[in-house]
């Protein structure tokens, strides 16, 4: 608790009358009376990263109260003197502790402060900073349309009851819906994918790196599954396969960034639709990327990390790879 404060000294309301127990107040009334009117100063803030603040500020204050580090405050009694005094370190068992402890909560209440504050996440693979904004092709997802000039358009796409062309070698088409086919999706973060696969056909092993994934089966039968990441401190987790077998109406997850995929185990076709965490959610297939980039990876790289004969992955990397994207 705050000490009492000598006669005519008061100890400021702002600093050590902050409310512990109210976790989501959003604006802060501090009132100061005196006797010619009152003087009422609002102070708002918004969201986590203020509520965050208040408790970080309200246990300074607590700890500052209790060490008496505070400056003293006059109603109307100069006490220029005192706050002289005050302003030298508090010695506290014969030592300059409480300076100490106040210098080391402020440093943690500078760094909690940066630390609470995030950049946005990226919606592309990379995004190169440029000094000249006339070289500048967009920014982090895109430019956002003058509100006036928005239509009912901008929100809307047709077509996703087409069946895509499964006519290739994996037989399977993903039709995927994102920011660039609906312009109103930027910054709402969703995106969605419709899925056409032939009798047998394959969505092949791949990854979003910037998306989770919840799956919908319309028509068919699936085998789906991912793969969990390295794990070497926990066997059952270290690249463990979860898969099942999905019939129409069931849904499955793919959490972010794991490997994938959704197989038709069925004589049929299937049709299953996918959303997406993100307004491009962008997609890795793993063959395609490691076998197929290009300029191509050095086959001594891939013959060590598959530790195959180097004959292998020259053939691997002579193939077309087919991207149903």
């Amino acid at each position: 608790m705050c000490p009492p404060s000598p006669q005519g000294i008061w100890w400021h309301e702002d600093m050590c009358g902050v409310d512990l127990g109210r976790k989501s107040q959003r604006t802060h009334k501090v009132s100061s009376e005196r006797q010619n009117g009152v003087r009422t100063r609002i102070t708002k803030k918004q969201g986590p990263v203020a509520a965050f603040d208040s408790y970080v500020l309200a246990a300074v204050c607590a700890l500052a109260c209790e060490l008496q580090l505070f400056p003293l405050i006059s109603r109307g009694v100069n006490h220029s003197k005192d706050i002289l005094n005050i302003a030298q370190p508090a010695k506290i068992r014969g030592k300059n502790m409480g300076f100490n402890y106040l210098v080391i909560v402020i440093t943690m209440v500078l760094a909690f402060s940066l630390s609470s504050a995030s950049d946005p996440s990226p919606l592309q693979d990379f995004c190169v900073a440029i000094d000249d904004p006339k070289g500048a092709l967009f920014v982090n997802g895109k430019f956002c349309k003058d509100p006036n000039l928005v239509t009912a358009d901008d929100f809307f796409h047709a077509g996703l009851n087409i069946a895509g062309n499964t006519s290739n070698p994996l037989g399977s088409k993903v039709t995927l819906v994102n920011v660039d086919q609906i312009p109103g999706l930027n910054t709402l973060g969703i995106s969605l994918a419709r899925i056409d696969f032939a009798s047998y056909g394959l969505n092949p092993p791949h990854t979003h790196p910037r998306a989770k994934e919840v799956l919908f089966v319309l028509e068919g039968t699936l085998c789906v599954g991912f793969v969990t990441s390295n794990n070497p401190d926990n066997k059952a987790l270290n690249n463990r396969l979860i898969t099942k077998v999905l019939n129409p109406g069931d849904v499955f997850v793919f959490p972010e960034g794991l490997i994938h995929f959704q197989f038709n185990v069925g004589k049929t076709n299937a049709i299953a639709f996918a959303g997406l965490s993100s307004q491009n959610p962008g997609v890795i297939t793993i063959a395609n990327a490691v076998f197929g980039s290009n300029p191509s990876i050095n086959p001594d790289v891939l013959t060590k990390a598959f530790q195959v004969d180097k004959n292998v992955t020259d053939y691997l990397q002579k193939q077309f790879w087919y991207d149903n994207n």
